[in-house]
């Protein structure tokens, strides 16, 4: 694949679907690590603003890093380079942990073997980088198992995800408010967030959110809200191209001032304008879709929140309003039905591409 040709867009029966080219995609923007360094400073902007920074309890767990990971089990693993490091790291592990336990039981000739020996004495077949769910000696194939996704290295590495969901992440406490069924009253209690799913309940039912949004699940603005800050930071990252580049910079500095820390990570090697233009326009596609899960009405105003977050004069603004300790979403916020947002757009060219969105079924047609 050229670095010119446009990345398609994988959907089956409206389920999204990794492809090699999205995989290719992954290793051209610089791997998992490019896609922390994004979701990092999405996630410091987050929460500056008042507006979404009530749906998280604790800011303190890693939201940017399982983002980035997710994105990158969507995109279809990790890099080849990315997949090699977690090999010797694996490997390296397992020899530790096996001295450890020669040391503990007393001299044992099974226990010099190596990891992928080890592998190739109990199974006869060992993992290589081309290792497929369907075929991996350690994954059972009516799904994956905790036991399968433990010992499998290559699976382990290109499911960052699914991997820290199931093995790594703990069932934490996270207060919320509940309304009482019998006095209508709200009540403080506690649920367990373990998942997309939970975590999705407890900023909904956030003890920080208004006493009136209680319960609400994310709507329209929210996710309008959501999209600017998630596209402006892929711009700040260098994974868009942008124009006025250095434009968007100096206002990242002055953002940087309003916080008092900077939010900003330069990527070690600049990616090319063809390539920050295809992952552009696979990436609003992406998010399109995914957006879908927490509104539907959402979808047509994604390529009008990746323009937002181009405009110097609205980033220039949205700062400005965050020096006076506002969300700088007042075009947005308590915008909640679609043909309201469509009709309070300016210009109108504006208005009617998002009809035009609206209508073509997008992020799913080939074309817009």
């Amino acid at each position: 694949m050229s670095s010119s040709e446009t990345v398609p867009f994988a959907v089956i029966d409206r389920t999204y679907q990794p492809t090699p080219e999205t995989a290719q995609l992954l290793q051209e923007i610089g791997g998992v690590e490019a896609l922390k360094r994004m979701t990092s400073i999405f996630y410091t902007r987050v929460f500056r603003n008042p507006h979404l920074k009530v749906f998280f309890h604790n800011e303190q767990d890693p939201h940017a890093e399982r983002l980035a990971n997710w994105v990158a089990e969507k995109m279809g693993g990790v890099t080849e380079r990315e997949l090699q490091d977690f090999k010797k790291e694996e490997e390296s592990t397992k020899q530790a942990d096996e001295l450890n336990e020669e040391k503990k039981a007393g001299p044992d000739e099974s226990k010099n073997l190596n990891f992928e020996e080890e592998i190739n004495r109990e199974d006869e077949v060992a993992c290589t980088p081309t290792c497929e769910e369907d075929q991996c000696p350690f994954v059972s194939v009516r799904g994956v198992t905790k036991s399968g996704i433990k010992q499998c290295p290559i699976w382990i590495a290109k499911h960052p995800w699914t991997y820290e969901r199931e093995v790594h992440r703990p069932m934490i406490d996270a207060p919320i408010y509940i309304q009482n069924e019998y006095n209508g009253q709200m009540e403080e209690t506690t649920t367990v967030v373990h998942d997309r799913s939970s975590a999705h309940f407890a900023g909904w039912h956030c003890i920080k959110r208004p006493k009136d949004d209680i319960g609400q699940h994310f709507m329209l603005d929210d996710c309008r809200a959501w999209m600017r800050l998630h596209f402006w930071a892929c711009r700040s990252a260098g994974l868009f191209y942008t124009p006025d580049y250095h434009g968007i910079k100096d206002i990242d500095g002055a953002l940087t001032q309003v916080n008092g820390n900077s939010d900003s990570n330069k990527p070690k090697e600049a990616l090319s304008k063809e390539t920050q233009i295809k992952f552009e326009q696979w990436y609003t596609r992406f998010l399109g879709h995914f957006v879908r899960v927490y509104e539907r009405q959402a979808p047509p105003f994604t390529l009008t929140e990746a323009e937002w977050s181009a405009d110097v004069n609205c980033l220039r603004a949205y700062v400005e309003a965050l020096e006076q300790g506002l969300h700088g979403m007042e075009d947005v916020v308590d915008v909640t039905f679609d043909l309201e947002a469509i009709g309070l757009m300016e210009p109108a060219e504006r208005r009617e591409r998002v009809r035009y969105l609206k209508r073509s079924g997008w992020p799913y047609n080939t074309t817009g």
